[in-house]
């Protein structure tokens, strides 16, 4: 028989020991690039219809007001109209006698030159008051605008028939839709704003003049864009706009065919890294963005959870979170529109 050499033997026992520390540390190797793995929230982008707004607060006027005086001095005789009062062009507010000694004067009448409502009264019967004094102001309030001051910087992007959303306190969840119908030509040097209004059909009264409201102008509006969060952007030190991409760190995985029944088994022995990719930004609607390249249709990126990333970070990529899709998902713009017809119409 053929007998081997016990030096032999020795080496060969030596090499099957180091094969196997050599695998033992590998697979432990493997457990802990796995276990220091981030988990984060990932999602593709959805294509949907987005609107670009510009929030600012604005103050309601009537299109028709005026404070109305008496054309003499003397003292209120009598007060004819109060505040909540409809009145109708021409009719008498107040009295006002101008008793002078040695005189008899019939009573002065001050007069409204404009139907609507009496709005504030500035004065109480007996008071003494001069030619000229305001007595009371008198408004229109079926027909109001809105008076909205935008920044200098958002100026070159005001146009007349720009679509305007208003809300105040006094309804809250009804929005009035409006137009832009007047601009100004120059800028408040004091303000750096600029004065724009809208006019606003208030028939059921729901809008008093002086009222602040919270308005959103119309920007900019696309159809069938890119639709991703904007906790998912950071800028760059070049000052561009990245995101994180989920790739797999062995892409041939990608191309070996998967038993459906394991799927689950095999996702969780792929191995996930973040890439960094610039991408081209549409524009911004509150916390989302519109963006117009540097991601395609189904591929995944970081949504939530990118604080603690850098370029070829290992990842534990959450897929399929319900609040994802609620998250970056809005109503069609048809919708919506509709929506606000039926709440003004109400």
């Amino acid at each position: 028989m053929f007998a081997i050499p016990s030096q032999k033997i020795n080496l060969i026992i030596v090499l099957l020991f180091s094969l196997i520390f050599i695998s033992c540390n590998k697979n432990k190797a493997d457990d802990r690039e796995r276990t220091s793995a981030i988990s984060v929230l990932v999602g593709a982008p959805i294509r949907q219809s987005l609107q670009e707004y510009l929030e600012l607060s604005a103050e309601i006027k009537s299109t028709k007001e005026v404070e109305i005086s008496s054309d003499v001095p003397g003292k209120v005789a009598a007060i004819k109209k109060y505040e909540g009062q409809l009145v109708r062009r021409g009719e008498t507010i107040a009295l006002v006698d101008r008793f002078v000694i040695g005189a008899n004067y019939a009573y002065a009448t001050v007069r409204t030159p404009i139907a609507g409502y009496v709005t504030t009264t500035y004065t109480t019967l007996g008071a003494s008051v001069t030619a000229g004094q305001p007595l009371a102001k008198v408004a229109d309030i079926n027909n109001l605008e809105v008076q909205i001051q935008v920044p200098e910087r958002q100026v070159s992007r005001i146009a007349l028939g720009q679509k305007i959303f208003i809300s105040v306190s006094s309804a809250p969840g009804k929005e009035i839709e409006a137009t832009i119908t007047k601009r100004d030509f120059s800028v408040n040097t004091n303000t750096r704003t600029l004065m724009v209004k809208g006019e606003i059909d208030n028939s059921d009264g729901a809008l008093l003049p002086g009222m602040f409201s919270d308005v959103s102008i119309l920007m900019n509006s696309a159809d069938n864009v890119l639709v991703i969060p904007n906790s998912s952007i950071f800028l760059g030190e070049d000052g561009k706009s990245y995101v994180y991409v989920v790739v797999e760190d062995n892409p041939n995985l990608a191309d070996v065919a998967v038993d459906t029944s394991k799927k689950d088994e095999e996702d969780k022995k792929k191995v996930y890294k973040a890439s960094v990719r610039e991408i081209d930004i549409l524009f911004p609607s509150r916390d989302r963005i519109a963006i117009s390249g540097g991601i395609e249709d189904g591929e995944e990126i970081v949504m939530f959870g990118r604080e603690f990333l850098k370029e070829g970070s290992l990842l534990n990529p959450i897929r399929n979170d319900s609040s994802l899709s609620e998250y970056i998902k809005i109503e069609d713009t048809n919708s919506t529109n509709e929506l606000t017809k039926n709440q003004v119409n109400n």
